[in-house]
């Protein structure tokens, strides 16, 4: 669940050029009043990619976040960055910086993975009142010798962040010592509120995953601020899922490689700071990578995609160099 959106000066001023651009583009006029919202989700999608977006929500059975049809929702700017790589445009190059030689198979939008991989839902796939971790994009790629490799692409426009740990504050969280201590947390991560919720059936896996890769959940954060509270419960908590993800997928041998990848606005200075911030925290080698939009921008239009290009570059105040 994505905590509620606290506009940042950079999200204001990026907000204000959306709308000055609907405006000039629906009335030939930048000061004309405009709403903040599209009357259907698709009027915020690239034009030739709005019927793919339409099938891909439907086959990825994506569930349709509460602010989409917001102008400057971080999910209608997924579905923007890469519907052109789901259509077949190559994704790998704006990948060889950060990542490494992929030959990439698929983009699917908005993945959970399977219930027994976190634990975090009863069943396989979570019913309608079932809060699960998602990944905004998951690309399937393999490597040149064939090494099956996932990148959980998440996606940021002008959010200050990431979401925080919901658990922190739950009136059945009966530790909420190991909360407010970071040493008390990594002496018992077991005994955290997260491994089992009120009215859940199985604990979550976070913490085996992690001491399942590193001896211990201790070590697998060796860069974590032992002085203060527990490192996840800030916005430090989303990212902890996906590196679960990542890690869980290499375990239980569905990747021979996981990867960890953000995927930002180039000018959103928070959610920059938060991530290498996050960074520290781990160990060296540690599957992350960070990728700004205008890569894949510059990406698309070296393979003929220059009208979309302009039109990402115009309606997002992205620089195409």
């Amino acid at each position: 669940m994505t905590r509620p959106f606290v506009p940042t000066p950079f999200a204001r001023e990026l907000l204000l050029h959306i709308r000055r651009w609907r405006a000039m583009r629906e009335h030939g006029d930048a000061e004309v009043a405009v709403s903040p919202f599209w009357d259907t989700w698709t009027d915020g999608i690239h034009p030739d990619f709005r019927s793919l977006g339409e099938r891909a929500m439907a086959d990825d059975r994506v569930r349709p976040h509460a602010y989409l049809c917001a102008l400057h929702s971080s999910m209608a700017f997924a579905f923007n960055l890469f519907l052109p790589f789901r259509a077949g445009a190559d994704l790998a190059p704006a990948l060889l910086g950060s990542v490494g030689a992929l030959e990439v198979h698929d983009v699917v939008f908005e993945w959970t993975p399977p219930g027994a991989l976190l634990g975090e839902i009863d069943g396989d796939e979570p019913r309608e009142d079932e809060r699960a971790t998602g990944v905004d994009v998951l690309v399937r790629a393999t490597r040149p010798g064939g090494a099956r490799v996932a990148l959980l692409v998440e996606v940021k426009l002008s959010e200050g962040g990431f979401t925080g740990c919901g658990g922190r504050r739950s009136p059945a969280n009966r530790r909420t010592d190991l909360c407010d201590d970071a040493e008390a947390f990594f002496d018992d991560p077991s005994g955290c509120y997260l491994t089992r919720p009120v009215r859940k059936l199985r604990d979550r896996r976070y913490w085996s995953i992690f001491a399942a890769a590193s001896g211990s959940v201790r070590r697998a954060f060796p860069g974590a601020d032992l002085a203060g509270p527990c490192p996840f419960a800030g916005d430090a908590q989303q990212l902890m899922r996906q590196h679960a993800i990542a890690l869980g997928l290499v375990q239980e041998g569905l990747a021979e490689e996981a990867w960890v990848v953000l995927v930002h606005h180039d000018d959103n200075p928070e959610v920059s700071a938060h991530w290498e911030r996050w960074c520290r925290m781990l160990p060296e080698g540690a599957r992350v990578a960070r990728v700004p939009a205008s890569v894949l921008l510059e990406t698309a239009r070296g393979q003929g995609l220059e009208a979309w290009a302009s039109w990402m570059s115009d309606r997002y105040r992205l620089e195409v160099r």
